[in-house]
C-alpha cells in the first residue's frame, strides 16, 4: 500500500511521516518547485540535473534497472524537460549496501558521488 498510495490517492503535504512539522514538508516542496521553475525560465540553462543516493534499489541491482529510481525519474521527467528544450540528467550514486553504507552515512559523500 505504501508504494501504491501516491499513485491512487491525492498527495497530502500536510502530513509529516518523518516526525517533523508539516511546515518542513511545505518548505521542501516549495524548494523543489522553485528550483524547477527557475530552471525552466533560465534561458542559458540547457540541462536539469538531479541526483540520488541510496541502496541497491537506487542502484538497480538484482536485474531491476528498469525499476530503479533513476529509470523511473527519467521516464517521468524526461519528456517534460525535453518539451522545455532541456535535457534531464539523473546521476545515480546508489550503492549495494554490502560495504557498510546506509542512509545514516551515505549523505557524507553526496558531493563526491553526485555532482
Amino acid at each position: 500500500a505504501m508504494l501504491l498510495n501516491p499513485w491512487v490517492e491525492p498527495w497530502n503535504f500536510d502530513d509529516a511521516p518523518d516526525g517533523k512539522s508539516s511546515e518542513t514538508n511545505h518548505d521542501r516542496t516549495d524548494k523543489l518547485v522553485d528550483t524547477m521553475a527557475r530552471a525552466l525560465v533560465t534561458d542559458d540553462q540547457k540541462t536539469f540535473l538531479m541526483g540520488g543516493i541510496g541502496s541497491s534499489v537506487m542502484a538497480g541491482h538484482d536485474n531491476c534497472h528498469y525499476d530503479s529510481y533513476e529509470s523511473q525519474m527519467e521516464r517521468l521527467w524526461g519528456d517534460v524537460w525535453k518539451a522545455a528544450g532541456m535535457e534531464f540528467v539523473f546521476q545515480n550514486a546508489g550503492e549495494g549496501g554490502g560495504c557498510g553504507d546506509s542512509f545514516e552515512n551515505q549523505h557524507f559523500c553526496v558531493k563526491q558521488n553526485v555532482s
